[in-house]
């Protein structure tokens, strides 16, 4: 299998705001190749946003709970994958009819 990976080369993405350049700076950038998914840590409304609008699908790996950006209407876009530690998060999300969330260990062991 071969894959190619590139990095949006802007300063950190806030999950709860991104500004216009930076979402400029990924539409363009998308518009450009041809890719199959958009990976993140944590989930970016707007990142969700632009890959819903090009229809891409967003992968994104959330290890913060509460997250706010998951209380946004992004979350209900059909190209999302969302993977979250927080068992129940995912479960509100999908109580919400969001689509398909999933939990995973945090892959640490607490005591």
């Amino acid at each position: 299998m071969h894959h190619m990976v590139d990095v949006l080369n802007t300063s950190p993405l806030d999950p709860n705001k991104c500004t216009p350049d930076q979402i400029s700076q990924l539409t363009s950038q998308l518009k450009s190749n041809k890719y199959d998914h958009v990976i993140s840590y944590l989930f970016i409304p707007d990142v969700s946003d632009v890959c819903a609008d090009l229809n891409i699908s967003y992968i994104s790996w959330t290890y913060d709970s509460p997250l706010p950006a998951l209380f946004t209407q992004a979350v209900f876009h059909s190209t999302n994958y969302t993977f979250i530690f927080d068992k129940l998060q995912c479960e509100r999300l999908a109580d919400a009819g969001a689509p398909p969330h999933f939990s995973y260990a945090s892959g640490c062991q607490f005591r």
